[in-house]
């Protein structure tokens, strides 16, 4: 386990369900949290990375509700204040057919399927 310290969390973060009051952040990561929390970034989860993956990149986990233009801005946010480079992860809900064949077989065509009789 890594060395954290422990932190409040912000108000803006608190809208997310099982998020907690107070969070534990890796000490090498705690001035990057606290700037995107500055900037009003919600964060999920965090890591230094050290021992964690395989290349020890620091990670930061964000909610659905960022698109990937917004990604990129967060990006170029972490970089004013950590040079390093960072994986950053995100949840997001996707949907996953029970079924994932059809019904009837189809033929691929060049443009289109084609059920097959």
């Amino acid at each position: 386990m890594h060395k954290t310290k422990i932190l409040k969390t912000p108000q803006h973060i608190k809208k997310y369900k099982n998020n907690k009051i107070f969070v534990g952040i890796d000490y090498g990561i705690i001035t990057t949290i606290k700037w995107l929390w500055k900037n009003r970034i919600d964060t999920l989860g965090s890591c230094c990375g050290r021992g964690r993956t395989d290349d020890n990149r620091p990670n930061v986990v964000l909610p659905e509700c960022y698109t990937d233009k917004d990604i990129d801005y967060i990006v170029s946010l972490i970089k004013k204040v950590d040079d390093r480079d960072w994986c950053i992860m995100q949840w997001r809900n996707i949907e996953v057919s029970k079924n994932p064949k059809p019904k009837r077989p189809f033929f691929i065509g060049k443009d289109k399927l084609f059920p097959i009789p």
